[in-house]
C-alpha cells in the first residue's frame, strides 16, 4: 500500500511539473506574441504635435529611418507592490508601438533563478489588460475591461519621452497647450485619456495626470493622481531619451513612487 501511495504522489508531482513547464512556457509566448503584434502594426504617419514638443523629438533622433512601427526596451527596475512595503528588483522588457497606440510591459520578479512572478501590463488593439502569474503559470491576476484600457491609455501617453518617433508619427495622439503644459490625449469614451508634460531645457521632465482609474480586488474604482519624472538624458542607440525614471501616485499632496527603473537597451523596429 506504502508503495502504492509514493507512486501515486511522484506521478501526481510529474503531472503538476509538465503542467507548470507548459503553462509557463504559454505565458512567456503569449507576451512574444504581443510584442510581435506592434513590432508589425501600423508604421508611423504624420502627427501634428505643438512645436515645442516636435523640437523635443527631432533633438532626440525622430523621425530617422524612414516609417518605424515600435521600439522595445530593457529596464532594470525596482517596484513596490503596496505602500509601506519594500522596493524589489523587476526587470522588464516593453516593446511600445509608434504609428498607433499600444505596448506590453513584461516584467519579472524573481527569487534567486526562481520566478516568483510574471506580470504583462499591455494596451494591444485598444484594449488594456493586466495578466499576473505566480512561478510564471499559476493565475493570480487576469484583468481587463474598459477601467483598465483608460488606465493604459494614460500609460501609453506618459512615456512618449521614450518613444519620440511617435511624438512624430501617431496621428492617433491629440495634442494641446495647458497654462504652460502641453497636453496629449486618446479618445475614449466618454472622456479622452489625458495627460501632462512639462519641459524644461527643451527635454520632458515631468508627467502628471488627474483622475487615473485603478480597481481592487473588490471591483472598486478609485481615482488617482498621478505623476511621473525623467532624467538622464543621453543617447542609446539612435535615440537620445531619458536614461532613468520614476512614477507614482499623489496621496495628500505627497508624491510616493512605486516604480523607479532605468533603461539598458534600446531597438527600433522599421
Amino acid at each position: 500500500m506504502g508503495t502504492m501511495i509514493t507512486i501515486v504522489v511522484l506521478a501526481l508531482g510529474v503531472v503538476l511539473l509538465v503542467w507548470h513547464v507548459v503553462a509557463a512556457r504559454r505565458f512567456r509566448l503569449h507576451a512574444r506574441a504581443m510584442a510581435n503584434a506592434l513590432r508589425a502594426g501600423p508604421q508611423t504617419g504624420d502627427a501634428d504635435p505643438p512645436e515645442q514638443v516636435r523640437r523635443f523629438a527631432l533633438r532626440n533622433g525622430a523621425g530617422q529611418g524612414g516609417r518605424l512601427r515600435a521600439v522595445t526596451i530593457r529596464q532594470d527596475g525596482v517596484f513596490q507592490v503596496a505602500p509601506g512595503k519594500p522596493f524589489a528588483p523587476m526587470p522588464a522588457s516593453q516593446t511600445i508601438a509608434l504609428g498607433a497606440p499600444g505596448f506590453i510591459w513584461f516584467a519579472t520578479r524573481s527569487i534567486g533563478a526562481l520566478p516568483l512572478f510574471r506580470v504583462i501590463d499591455a494596451l494591444i488593439d485598444g484594449r488594456g489588460m493586466l495578466l499576473a502569474r505566480l512561478f510564471g503559470s499559476i493565475p493570480v491576476a487576469n484583468a481587463d475591461g474598459p477601467v483598465l484600457t483608460r488606465s493604459e491609455a494614460m500609460r501609453y501617453l506618459a512615456e512618449l519621452p521614450w518613444a519620440p518617433d511617435a511624438i512624430l508619427g501617431n496621428p492617433r495622439i491629440v495634442w494641446g497647450q495647458d497654462d504652460g503644459w502641453i497636453t496629449a490625449a486618446l479618445p475614449l469614451a466618454p472622456d479622452p485619456a489625458l495627460v501632462r508634460f512639462r519641459l524644461e531645457d527643451g527635454d520632458i521632465v515631468e508627467m502628471r495626470a488627474t483622475n487615473r482609474p485603478a480597481q481592487a480586488r473588490d471591483g472598486t474604482v478609485t481615482l488617482r493622481d498621478w505623476q511621473g519624472y525623467f532624467s538622464d538624458y543621453d543617447w542609446i542607440g539612435d535615440r537620445r531619451i531619458p536614461l532613468s525614471a520614476q512614477v507614482g501616485y499623489v496621496t495628500d499632496g505627497v508624491f510616493a513612487p512605486y516604480w523607479k527603473g532605468r533603461v539598458v537597451s534600446y531597438q527600433i523596429a522599421p
